[in-house]
């Protein structure tokens, strides 16, 4: 499955609607709000996804821009491990914290996270 970045203006605003908000116990790394989009084939459903790091948080560009890089490698990774039939998701991950996240700290909490929103989707077939 292919990783593609959510921009349009219209589908972000589109995920506030009607969120469902996923969240880890203990330090939370990063907010997931997800829709389904059943009425497009599976094989042409990208995981999409958008990434936000707070500004008021991280103040240069360089170090926010790190955070999303390693989000999104993490992603990427995890992508492995989802299937590739059924509802797919839109996500918006909001990173929360205050410090630089581990790598491998970062990919379990995610990975984690990615578990909990596949095995609550209900099934198509």
């Amino acid at each position: 499955m292919k990783l593609e970045a959510l921009k349009s203006e219209k589908e972000i605003a589109a995920l506030f609607e009607n969120p469902k908000v996923k969240t880890q116990k203990g330090p939370q790394f990063f907010w997931v709000k997800y829709k389904d989009r059943t009425k497009v084939p599976a094989q042409e459903q990208p995981f999409r996804a958008a990434i936000s790091v707070s500004k008021r948080r991280f103040s240069k560009a360089v170090d926010r821009n790190r955070i999303k890089r390693q989000i999104r490698e993490v992603l990427r990774e995890s992508l492995r491990d989802i299937p590739t039939t059924g509802p797919q998701i839109d996500s918006l991950w909001v990173y929360r914290r205050n410090d630089f996240p581990d790598f491998g700290e970062l990919r379990d909490e995610c990975q984690q996270i990615l578990a909990r929103i596949y095995s609550n989707l209900p099934d198509e077939s």
